[in-house]
C-alpha cells in the first residue's frame, strides 16, 4: 500500500490502490490462461506421439504376422522336398557280358 502523500486525497490513494489489484489481478489471470495453455499444448503433444506409437506398435505387429505367414509357407513347401535317390552305378561292361553270352551258347551249340 502507498502512503498518503500531502497533495493526493485518501480517495485518489484508494482508485490507485484499486487499480494496482486489478492490474496485478490481470497479470495473473494472463500467466494461469498461459499455463493452462501450455498444459492443453503439452497433452495434444502427448496424445500425438500416443497415437504415433500405437500406429507404429500396429504396423509391426502386422508385420511380424505376415512374415509368420511367409515363414510358414516357406517351412511347408520345403517340407515337400524328397530325399535325393542314389544312383546305382551301371558297372557291366555291356561288350565283354554279350560275348560271354555268346561263347556260353557256343559252347552248348558245338557239343
Amino acid at each position: 500500500m502507498r502512503a498518503a502523500t500531502p497533495t493526493q486525497s485518501p480517495t485518489s490513494n484508494a482508485q490507485l490502490t484499486l487499480i494496482d489489484q486489478l492490474a496485478k489481478q490481470a497479470g495473473q489471470e494472463i500467466e494461469l490462461v498461459d499455463a493452462i495453455s501450455q498444459v492443453k499444448n503439452q497433452l495434444i503433444l502427448n496424445n500425438l506421439a500416443v497415437r504415433d506409437a500405437e500406429l507404429a506398435e500396429g504396423i509391426n505387429q502386422h508385420w511380424q504376422n505376415q512374415k509368420q505367414g511367409y515363414l510358414g509357407a516357406i517351412r511347408d513347401l520345403a517340407s515337400l522336398a524328397k530325399e535325393p535317390v542314389a544312383i546305382t552305378p551301371d558297372e557291366t561292361d555291356l561288350t565283354q557280358e554279350i560275348e560271354s553270352i555268346i561263347t556260353e551258347l557256343g559252347k552248348k551249340l558245338i557239343v
